[in-house]
This record gives structure tokens, C-alpha cells and sequence, in this order.
């Protein structure tokens, strides 16, 4: 229905453009032949014989594509052979061999920024530089440690910062026979030198790259990455860029890479599911025993990049399948990513957890049920009143849209970790669980829970000061060992083992808030 009613609502527009257009039109031949009205009868009508259809240009698939390129600049995308495969086709009444072409489509960097920069509101937050924060505090990426490091951003603070992100999306009916079948790797960038109130907008995030899920099973996701590097090892050193004020000298490197913990496992080379891997993290080399007995990030051997670099060639050196197999479990790692060849990229630094995933998707909902499944089994809180409270609590405008859904016995009793609620419900329901559970104030489960909520506040902050990052170390370290107390038949997952690693993260890259995926996210919705 909203796309029907944003085609009738143009329409209107378009149907009030014209009769203002006639108007005018009739009342200049009006105006010029106010005498004769033969000579005025016969203007009148010529004046609508010689009216313009205003879609004369875009009249044909062909002139709609030409009459965008020309209005808005479009950068064609290039299409890059990944492999060849040999299939049969229908012809006629029988079926022929035929080559068949799998290829992913990539919009090339260079081309992509200077359109980006026929907008003069761009160009200028490029040329004002970084704006830092004041001492003790950290707003944005420029305020971090590998910003103020890094060999590019260190001498030209103006360099373009790249992020990518990158995900996979359906676009089939999830649960039909179809599924998987279409899904795409999608990936995206946008400039950490846009200011961060318009960088979370969607037109400031832009497609990089676009793939079938399904043709990089077998060649992998490093032959987009081979084309990504190229650009970058252009950028690095500096190419000339056509801008709204003349051609201007432009450089820049990649600054983060965004995504979920699959995403992010497989771009780096690490493997995906850390379940089958011995060590279990992509920033430090802990096991399963490590994780559930030390909660402080120097307790672990933290991996670097020269460790990861000796490590994959340990792999491809390798002499037989069931030692490089047994190196890669040991590792914890697939291959060497395309990604350690990327100029000034660290990818152990510079991948980054994401928080949504980390906390919305997986601790928070964890943790919540343990509790909530505790409370009402020993009798301390009945669940009919919590879902009633739930659904009677006075919203804000702001969070009505994202009410948490009831939630139900059957969701208490499964075996998995949700609580089948969005990202954006998870976030509202810590915001109001505390006027939720005021009955149970007090309680050490209650405690527990008011220890997610403070680190989650921290985690989202859009400015941190540094006794802040101390205060949010200490405060893992606690939760972390609470709830071992309260819970000891459960395991300490790797998601909360992440946590442990995110305060030296918003030391290095700034705000967490300012490489989430939840905006990335939102730009699905074009497809």
C-alpha cells in the first residue's frame, strides 16, 4: 500500500504541475490577443496542439536509463567474471549446451567517491579536518589511538576513511523452497569524515558490491576483495578526483570493517563458526576452558597481525591435509584473507565487534531469559503481570515503534538463547525492564540485570571519557564473574567473552556506536 500511495500521490503532484502549466500558458495568449477573438480561439487551441508530453524521455527503457545517466551521474557498475560453468539451456524444442557466466557486479571506488563529491556539503566537511574531542573524551573515530597512529591519517588528517561494511540478504521468502537459493552478499561503504548526525543517514552509505551468496562458495569472498584492494592501493597513494570545486588531490585507506560475526570471520579468514575452532576469538587466542575461567582482557594471548600472517603460513606450509586441517582448527583460521594485503589495514584492529550483535542479539536476550526463566519458576514473578506491564507501559513516540512483543512460555522453555525480539525491541525493553521487575528490586538476579543495562548505556554512548572506558573494564569483569555465580551449569558464550575486548576497541577506534550495523542494516531495504 505505501508504494500505491506514493504512486497516486505523484500522480496528483504531476496533475497539478500541468494545469498550472496550462493556466499560464492560456492566460499569456489571453493577454496578447484581447481584441480578436478568431486570432485568439485559434492560439488557444495550437496551445494545447503544441504542448510537450512531459514524458517524452523517458518513453522507452533505453532513453529512461540515458535521461538518468545525464540528470544524475550514474557510475555503471562493472561486471566481473568469477568462473565459468558448463550447463544446458532450453532452445527451441530441446535443451543445448551453453556457457554460463557467474560474475559479481562492483561499482568502482574512485568513480563512486567523485560523484559523492559533486555534493559541495561533503567536500566541505572534508576540507574542515578532523574535529577531536576534547581531552579525556571520545566522540568519533579521529579521537581513537589508531587514527592518531596510523601512517596515512597521522600526516594527512583529511584522508578519506573508508568503512565497509558487508552482509548477505534474502530476497526469497526465507522459508520457501527457494531459500538461499538468491541470496546476495551485499557491500557497502560510507567516510568517517562525514559527520556522524548525517553519516547513520542512508544516502550517506553507498553500494560497493554486489554478489549471488552461492558463486562464492567455491572461489570465496577474497575475489571481490581483490578488486576492493585495487582501488585502495590507488587511493593510498593519492589519485585526482573531480569535485564540485575542480579536480583536487584526494587520498585515503580503510579505517573499519563493519558486520556481524559471521561477516566479519569470513572476510578476515578466520573461521565462521568459532564452535568447531580451538581458539575461539579473532582478537585473542582463547579456548572454551580460558573463557569460562578468566573475565580480563590481559588474561589472553592477544593475537596481532605479524602472529596472524606467521600462523597462515604455517597452514599453507602444511604438508599433508590432516595437519593443515589440525593447524586451522588449532588457529582457528581458514585461509589468508585478501584482507592482510590492504594498505596500512590491520585486520585484527580494525574489524571491530559489533554491538548490535554482540549485546542486542546475543548477550542481552541471554542473559534476560536466564533470569526472567529463574524468577518465575522459584515464584518470584509471574509472567501473565510482566507481559501485562509490558504492553501498558507509557511508551515515548520515539520507542512506541519498537514495543517489545509479549513474551511467551514456549520462548521461555526452547533451548536456544532469544527471546524472539528485533534488535530494536531489545533496546527498548532494557530501557523499561527495571519498571518491569520493580518487584523483585533487590534481588541478586535483579542485580544482574542492572549491571547489562549500565554496560549497555556505556557500549552506545556517542561520547565516552577515558575513566568511562576504566569504569566499563571493571564492569565486565564483574558481570562476567556474577553471573557465573548465579549461573554455573550455563557457559560463558563467545559473545560475552567479546565483551572483554571492547573497551581497548573504543580506546583504538572510537564510540562503538560509530560501526554498528544497525543502519547498515537499514540499507536493505532498497532490495
Amino acid at each position: 500500500m505505501r508504494s500505491v500511495n506514493d504512486i497516486v500521490s505523484g500522480v496528483q503532484q504531476y496533475q497539478a504541475s500541468l494545469v498550472d502549466v496550462l493556466k499560464n500558458q492560456m492566460k499569456k495568449v489571453f493577454e496578447k490577443h484581447s481584441g480578436s477573438m478568431e486570432q485568439l480561439q485559434a492560439e488557444a487551441m495550437a496551445t494545447f496542439d503544441n504542448f510537450t508530453d512531459p514524458f517524452l524521455r523517458v518513453a522507452t527503457t533505453y532513453m529512461q536509463n540515458r535521461t538518468i545517466q545525464e540528470l544524475f551521474s550514474q557510475v555503471e557498475p562493472e561486471e566481473i567474471v568469477i568462473s565459468h560453468t558448463a550447463c544446458r539451456v532450453k532452445s527451441g524444442n530441446s535443451r543445448v549446451l551453453a556457457i554460463k557466466k557467474k560474475c559479481f557486479y562492483y561499482v568502482p571506488l574512485l568513480q563512486s567517491l567523485e560523484q559523492l563529491f559533486t555534493d559541495s556539503r561533503i567536500l566541505s566537511m572534508i576540507a574542515i579536518g578532523p574535529q577531536k574531542c576534547k581531552d579525556g573524551f571520545l566522540y568519533d573515530i579521529v579521537d581513537g589511538e589508531l587514527f592518531k597512529s596510523h601512517p596515512l591519517f597521522s600526516v594527512r588528517p583529511t584522508a578519506l576513511q573508508l568503512i565497509l561494511y558487508t552482509d548477505e540478504i534474502e530476497i526469497c521468502n526465507p522459508l520457501g523452497s527457494h531459500a538461499s537459493k538468491n541470496k546476495l552478499l551485499m557491500v557497502y561503504y560510507t567516510l568517517g569524515n562525514i559527520d556522524p548526525k548525517y553519516r547513520s543517514k542512508l544516502a550517506a552509505i553507498r553500494l560497493l558490491a554486489m554478489a549471488k551468496a552461492n558463486y562464492l562458495t567455491q572461489c570465496g569472498v577474497d575475489v571481490i576483495l581483490e578488486r576492493i584492494q585495487k582501488d585502495l592501493d590507488l587511493l593510498y597513494h593519492g589519485v585526482k578526483i573531480q569535485t564540485v570545486n575542480g579536480e583536487m588531490d584526494m587520498f585515503g585507506a580503510l579505517i573499519s570493517i563493519c558486520g556481524d560475526t559471521l561477516a566479519q570471520q569470513e572476510l578476515a579468514g578466520f573461521k565462521e563458526g568459532v564452535g568447531f575452532a580451538y581458539s575461539k576469538c579473532r582478537h585473542c587466542e582463547c579456548t572454551f576452558e580460558d573463557m569460562q575461567r578468566d573475565f580480563t582482557e590481559n588474561s589472553f594471548v592477544r593475537r596481532t597481525l605479524d602472529m596472524h600472517v606467521r600462523q597462515c603460513l604455517e597452514i599453507e606450509k602444511a604438508r599433508t591435509d590432516f595437519l593443515k586441517n589440525s593447524l586451522k582448527t588449532t588457529y582457528g583460521i581458514n585461509r589468508k584473507s585478501k584482507l592482510v594485503d590492504f594498505p596500512a589495514f590491520d585486520l585484527i584492529q580494525q574489524t571491530p565487534q559489533d554491538i548490535m550483535h554482540i549485546v542486542l542479539e546475543g548477550i542481552a536476550p541471554m542473559e534476560i531469559k536466564c533470569v526472567l526463566k529463574h524468577l518465575i519458576l522459584s515464584g518470584q514473578m509471574d509472567l501473565d503481570m510482566f507481559n501485562d506491564a509490558m504492553l501498558s507501559f507509557p511508551y515515548s513516540p520515539l520507542d512506541i515503534r519498537d514495543r517489545p512483543c509479549p513474551i511467551t512460555v514456549n520462548t521461555l522453555a526452547s533451548n536456544d538463547n532469544k527471546l524472539k525480539q528485533s534488535s530494536g525491541q531489545m533496546l527498548v525493553l532494557l530501557k523499561i525492564l527495571p519498571f518491569l521487575m520493580n518487584n523483585v528490586e533487590g534481588n541478586v538476579y535483579m542485580q544482574l540485570i542492572l549491571e547489562v543495562i549500565e554496560i549497555t548505556q556505556i557500549l552506545f554512548a556517542p561520547v565516552i571519557s577515558l575513566q568511562t572506558i576504566s569504569r566499563l573494564r571493571l564492569l565486565i569483569e564483574q558481570h562476567l564473574k556474577h553471573f557465573k555465580q548465579l549461573f554455573p551449569d550455563n557457559n560463558i558464550i563467545p559473545k560475552q567473552h567479546y565483551l572483554l575486548h571492547l573497551p581497548t576497541q573504543i580506546m583504538s577506534l572510537g564510540p562503538m556506536v560509530r560501526h554498528m550495523c544497525m543502519r547498515f542494516e537499514s540499507k536493505h531495504c532498497f532490495f
